[in-house]
C-alpha cells in the first residue's frame, strides 16, 4: 500500500469515527427525547384522569341563590376556568370552577389535590360572590350558607367614565386592575410577599337589567395560576345615574391579605390558622377536605 492509500485510509477511518460518534449522539438524543416525551405523555394522561375526577366531583355540588325564600339553582359552567398545579404548596393538580351562567357568578370553587403522606388528598375551597344569600351542598353532606351579601362594592376613585363600546370597556378594565396591589402574609411561616396579577380575566360577564354593563373577575396568585384572591371590577349603571367603575374582592386563602388601590389600602382580611378553621363556615367562604380523602 502506498503512502497516498495509507493517508486516504486514515482519513476514511477518521471520517467513519466521526460519523459513528454523530450517529451515537443522535441515537442518545432521540432516546432522551423519547423518554421525555413518554414522561410528558404519562403526565398528560394523569392530568386528564384527574380532570375527569374533578369534573365528577363538581357535578355533585349544588349551589342556589336565595331571594324572598325562593331558591334558584346556579349551575356550574361546563369547563373549569383554570386547570393548574402549584408545586411549592404541594398542589399536585387543581381546577377553578364558576357557578352561574348569566350575570355575576354566584360562587367560585377550587378543587385541589394536595400531595401529603405519599398520597393525594382532595381539598375544596368555596367562595360566594353573590349579593344575595346563597346555599351550597356537597354529595358527602357538607353544607354552606350565607345570610347576606358576600362581596361589597366600592368606587374606584379617579377611574374614567366607562366607555360606550364593549371592547373599549374591556381595555379600561385591564388598565384599572393594574392599579391594584395585593400583599399576602402567613405569620406562622414568617412569610410575606406581593401577589402576582393573572393578566387575563378569569371570567367576563354582563347583566344589563341588573345595571352591570360589564364585569371582569381577575385572580391574584403567589405561585403559578392558583388564585388566592379574586378581584371583581364592574362598570355599573344605576337607573337615572351615570355609569361608574366599582370594585369588590373575595378571598380564597387563609393567609392575611391587604389590597391597595394606587396608594390607598381599601380592603384587608386577617390570617386564619388553617387547622383551626378547616371546615368552618366563614360567612362568605369555607375550605375542607373531601370526605373520601380523609
Amino acid at each position: 500500500m502506498n503512502r497516498g492509500s495509507i493517508r486516504g485510509g486514515r482519513r476514511l477511518g477518521k471520517l467513519c469515527g466521526v460519523l459513528f460518534s454523530v450517529v451515537m449522539a443522535l441515537a442518545a438524543t432521540v432516546g432522551r427525547c423519547q423518554e421525555t416525551d413518554d414522561g410528558g405523555q404519562t403526565r398528560k394522561a394523569e392530568r386528564l384522569e384527574s380532570l375527569r375526577e374533578m369534573t365528577d366531583m363538581i357535578g355533585t355540588l349544588k349551589v342556589w341563590t336565595v331571594s324572598d325564600g325562593d331558591k334558584v339553582e346556579a349551575a356550574p359552567l361546563a369547563k373549569p376556568l383554570l386547570h393548574y398545579h402549584d408545586q411549592p404548596r404541594k398542589i399536585v393538580d387543581a381546577t377553578l370552577w364558576c357557578f352561574g351562567k348569566q350575570g355575576r357568578p354566584a360562587a367560585f370553587c377550587k378543587i385541589e389535590k394536595i400531595g401529603a403522606a405519599g398520597r393525594g388528598r382532595w381539598l375544596y375551597c368555596f367562595a360566594s360572590l353573590s349579593l344575595s344569600p346563597i346555599e351550597a351542598e356537597w354529595a358527602e353532606g357538607k353544607t354552606f350558607a350565607t345570610t347576606g351579601p358576600a362581596v361589597t362594592f366600592s368606587d374606584l376613585v379617579g377611574a374614567p367614565v366607562p366607555a360606550e363600546e364593549k371592547a373599549a370597556r374591556l381595555r379600561q378594565v385591564k388598565e384599572l386592575v393594574r392599579r391594584i396591589n395585593v400583599s399576602l402574609a402567613d405569620p406562622d411561616l414568617m412569610f410575606k410577599e406581593n401577589l402576582r396579577l393573572l393578566t387575563q380575566p378569569l371570567h367576563l360577564y354582563d347583566d344589563q337589567p341588573a345595571g352591570i354593563l360589564d364585569g371582569a373577575i381577575f385572580g391574584f396568585s403567589t405561585n403559578g395560576t392558583c388564585p388566592d384572591l379574586l378581584v371583581l371590577i364592574e362598570a355599573q349603571k344605576a337607573k337615572g345615574a351615570r355609569a361608574t367603575w366599582r370594585l369588590a374582592v373575595a378571598r380564597m386563602t387563609n393567609c392575611e391579605l391587604r389590597l391597595r388601590d394606587q396608594d390607598r389600602e381599601i380592603w384587608n382580611a386577617p390570617f386564619l390558622r388553617f387547622a383551626d378553621r378547616l371546615g368552618e363556615n366563614l360567612e362568605t367562604w369555607m375550605f375542607f377536605w373531601a370526605k373520601d380523602s380523609r
